[in-house]
């Protein structure tokens, strides 16, 4: 069974959430329009069984850095988001979905979780009209 978290940023096109994950803390290279990055891990049993890289420019940054501070979650087993200006990555990556407009650009790392396969990725971000990065 193919289970592929979509970023609300590229489900809504105005990032409204970032999985409903902890707040982390921002580095200082962050600064309103640069790069921004969230990373959102989600563990079960203390083994992590997935996560997403969310990297937005322009006027995505600025959605992903508020989609990823929101306050931390209180469920256990709750998805952890942290936030900052690195790029995602690449290591364990199957590959990410990008897209790229006039206000900025948007892209969605996808990791090895044992279940779904770059070829997969590849197929979803041609479904919701992205561009497939291999990593």
């Amino acid at each position: 069974m193919l289970i592929v978290r979509t970023s609300f940023v590229v489900a809504t096109a105005v990032a409204l959430g970032c999985g409903g994950g902890d707040s982390g803390s921002e580095s200082s290279g962050a600064a309103t329009g640069s790069r921004v990055t969230c990373v959102v891990t989600e563990m079960a049993g203390g083994t992590t069984i997935y996560t997403l890289c969310e990297e937005g420019t322009g006027f995505y940054a600025d959605q992903v850095r508020a989609a990823c501070s929101r306050p931390p979650a209180t469920t256990p087993g709750a998805p952890h988001a942290v936030i900052n200006s690195d790029p995602c990555p690449r290591a364990n990556a199957l590959g990410a979905c990008t897209i790229t407009t006039n206000v900025g650009s948007f892209t969605g790392w996808h990791y090895a979780d044992g279940t779904t396969t770059a070829d997969q990725i590849a197929m979803i971000c041609a479904q919701t009209g992205q561009m497939f990065i291999a990593p």
